[in-house]
C-alpha cells in the first residue's frame, strides 16, 4: 500500500453490494472479516488496532460526511433480502488515534461540533413519535430534569456542566433524505480517577449507525411484522403519538414550551399519522 492510499478515506455507502464492496477493500489491501450465519445474517466487520486507524467516509449525495478514526466497523446483510445488500453500518471512533482519555471539555467540544457539521449538512434532529417536541435549552433542561434519553435541539451546545451532568450514555438520532443515523458518546471514568476533584477527564468512545429508513421503520414493529411494517405503521404510531400529547400537556404544566413546529419525517406515505 503506497502512502498516498493509506491517507485515504475508506468509503462506504449504505446498500453497496457485498461482492463489490469486499472488492473494493481488497483492491486497498483493507483486511475485512466476514462472518455468514445459519441466521440468515453476514456480517462484514473491520477492527483497527491503536496506530492503523483510519478516517472512513459515508458516501450519500449532499450529505456525505466523515468520521474520524474508526476503531472498528461492522456491515450487516441479510440473505432473506440480498437485494438490500449491506443494509446497516456501524462505526465506533475515537477522537484522535492516541489511546488518551479525553478531558470533558475536548469530548464536549468535539462531539457537538461533529453534530453542528452534519447539522449543517443537512441532516435533521429526529424526535420518535412518543416523545415531546422540545426545542432550545429546554431540550437539555428536559434530559437532567425528566432524566430521559432525549434528542436535544442540535443548535444548541450545551455548558460543560450539562455536558457532565449527562448520562454517561447518550444517543442523538438524526436522518436525511432516505437514512436514518443514531450516534451516540460513551464515557467510562478511569478508576484512578474516582477519588479525584474536580473530575476533569474520561475515556470517551463514539459510535454511529446509519441504515435506511426502511430498515429504522421496522424498528417499532414485533418481529413477525418487520417485513409487512408498511401495513402496520398507522395502529404502531397512534399510541404513541396519543402519549406523546399527553407527555406535553404535562410538561407544559411544569413551565416547558412545546415546540409545535417541529415537523415528523414522512417515512409511510400516510405520514404524518395522528391518534383518531
Amino acid at each position: 500500500m503506497n502512502g498516498n492510499e493509506s491517507s485515504q478515506p475508506l468509503v462506504f455507502t449504505v446498500g453497496e453490494n457485498p461482492t463489490d464492496f469486499i472488492q473494493r477493500m481488497k483492491n486497498i489491501r483493507q483486511p475485512i472479516g466476514v462472518d455468514r450465519q445459519p441466521a440468515g445474517l453476514n456480517f462484514y466487520t473491520i477492527d483497527a488496532p491503536q496506530g492503523t486507524r483510519k478516517i472512513a467516509r459515508i458516501e450519500h449525495g449532499p450529505y456525505s460526511f466523515e468520521i474520524p478514526p474508526v476503531m472498528g466497523f461492522m456491515g450487516v446483510e441479510s440473505m432473506r433480502l440480498p437485494e438490500l445488500g449491506i443494509k446497516l453500518l456501524d462505526f465506533t471512533f475515537v477522537r484522535k488515534d492516541d489511546g488518551q482519555k479525553n478531558t470533558h471539555e475536548q469530548a464536549r467540544e468535539f462531539f457537538i461540533g461533529y453534530i453542528k457539521m452534519l447539522s449543517d449538512l443537512g441532516w435533521q434532529r429526529f424526535i420518535t413519535p412518543s416523545k415531546p417536541r422540545i426545542s432550545g435549552s429546554q431540550s437539555y433542561q428536559y434530559i437532567l430534569e425528566e432524566k430521559q434519553r432525549y434528542v436535544p435541539d442540535l443548535d444548541i451546545e450545551p455548558s460543560l456542566e450539562t455536558w457532565k451532568a449527562m448520562e454517561n450514555t447518550h444517543i442523538w438520532t438524526l436522518y436525511a433524505d432516505d437514512l436514518f443515523m443514531k450516534i451516540k458518546y460513551r464515557r467510562e471514568q478511569d478508576p484512578r480517577d474516582q477519588n479525584k476533584s474536580p473530575d476533569e477527564s474520561a475515556y470517551y468512545i463514539f459510535s454511529l449507525e446509519i441504515t435506511t429508513k426502511d430498515e429504522y421503520a421496522k424498528g417499532y414493529m414485533d418481529f413477525e411484522n418487520r417485513d409487512t411494517w408498511q401495513q402496520h405503521w398507522a395502529s404502531e404510531i397512534k399510541p404513541l403519538k396519543t402519549l406523546r400529547y399527553k407527555i406535553e400537556a404535562e410538561l407544559r404544566d411544569k413551565g416547558y414550551t412545546i415546540d409545535t413546529s417541529y415537523q415528523d419525517p414522512i417515512i409511510h406515505p400516510d405520514d404524518p399519522i395522528e391518534p383518531d
